[in-house]
């Protein structure tokens, strides 16, 4: 049987999930030609809370994209609870809190988007080998068709398997964080209003568990560094606490014995060495973009890939390629390096202090709503 005859494109996005989707929109209105490419069918399931904090709310509006049509819950409270659920505060906010989307929905919308802005999108598409050229880089798929670019961006969530082909080493002896989440719209929320509840471990670098009530559905999200039996355990604890403290109405322990398990996060980008590979760049999860505190991911996936899509598009056609691609490993640490890193404070010290001190929990409010460093 006679192979596909190649086609050629300037950009080569492989991953459509929020940092693919945005880098390849953001090309193509810098006038690129750009291939988006997913083994997925859209929309597709997410195993994640659907919280778009203020920063990305803000982000996606200077990238013009409007998610009005996702019908929004903009949050308007924040409790933080202790590990145990004895003890909560309230941090004093000045500004937004963000919003509760439908993550499959929002994936889809920047998809829709990108897809109008010209790019060419082609799901269930998996891909089976990346090969870097010194002037091209090829993406084989598993039905042996190739396409061709002059530059590549890898946004392939956690998975590594095909960054090895692009000469990056990403760390590999890291503990696995693992992710554990349900939604439901099964119970009537008692609130009129939306609000973020958030518990957290003795350092947040360990975990912490999210939940997130609307008029119209509630949202339970664990992150732990252990075994996926663990983390699913302790989001049952978590939604059986927060029953009986009465900061929820509804039981949920139920559902969150049944709670879908990944993992998520092997390592952070400031552990990385470097995001540059040959003639292709490595953001989103991929490359360990997302906040410590929070466990944030959407906004920093989207920011990291705003930095990459401004690099490529910087290249000029007398330019050293190369070098240019690699002043984004510089590019991010500056603008994203303290959003990304845990606290300066002691964690440990810090923690009980936000239930008996309030600048001590608007300190923490301003650091997981807004990434500001303690």
């Amino acid at each position: 049987m006679a192979k596909k005859k190649p086609r050629a494109i300037d950009v080569i996005v492989v991953g459509a999930g929020p940092a693919g989707a945005t880098a390849a929109l953001t090309l193509a209105r810098a006038g690129k030609h750009v291939a988006l490419i997913d083994s997925a069918r859209f929309p597709r399931p997410k195993i994640c809370a659907g919280w778009l904090g203020p920063r990305c709310v803000h982000l996606l509006d200077e990238l013009d994209v409007n998610i009005g049509a996702l019908r929004p819950q903009k949050i308007t409270e924040a409790v933080f609870v202790s590990s145990d659920l004895s003890k909560t505060s309230r941090p004093m906010h000045n500004g937004e809190l963000g919003v509760a989307v439908d993550r499959a929905a929002f994936d889809n919308h920047l998809v829709e988007v990108a897809k109008k802005a010209g790019v060419e999108f082609s799901e269930h598409s998996p891909v089976a080998a990346l090969e870097p050229g010194e002037s091209e880089v090829r993406v084989r798929l598993k039905d042996d068709s190739v396409v061709t670019g002059q530059y590549l961006v890898v946004a392939t969530g956690i998975s590594r398997n095909l960054l090895s082909g692009l000469g990056l080493r990403m760390p590999s002896d890291r503990p696995t964080t693992f992710s554990a989440h349900i939604s439901t719209d099964a119970h009537t929320s008692s609130n009129k209003q939306s609000r973020l509840i958030a518990a957290f471990n003795a350092s947040p670098e360990t975990g912490c568990a999210i939940a997130i009530e609307t008029p119209k559905a509630i949202s339970l999200t664990l992150h732990a560094r252990t075994d996926q039996h663990e983390t699913v355990r302790q989001l049952v604890e978590f939604a059986r606490g927060l029953r009986s403290t009465g900061l929820l109405q509804a039981d949920l322990t139920q559902e969150a014995a049944k709670a879908k398990c990944m993992p998520s996060y092997p390592f952070n980008a400031l552990e990385v060495d470097s995001h540059v590979g040959k003639r292709s760049l490595v953001i989103g999860d991929a490359g360990g973009f997302y906040s410590t505190v929070s466990h944030e991911g959407v906004f920093p996936a989207i920011w990291s890939a705003t930095i990459a899509a401004q690099t490529i598009a910087d290249i000029g056609p007398n330019d050293h390629a190369q070098d240019v691609l690699t002043t984004f490993d510089r590019a991010w640490r500056l603008e994203m390096a303290d959003f990304l890193r845990p606290p300066n404070t002691d964690l440990q010290l810090l923690l009980p202090l936000i239930f008996t001190n309030q600048p001590m929990a608007d300190r923490m409010g301003a650091a997981f709503f807004m990434g500001e460093n303690i």
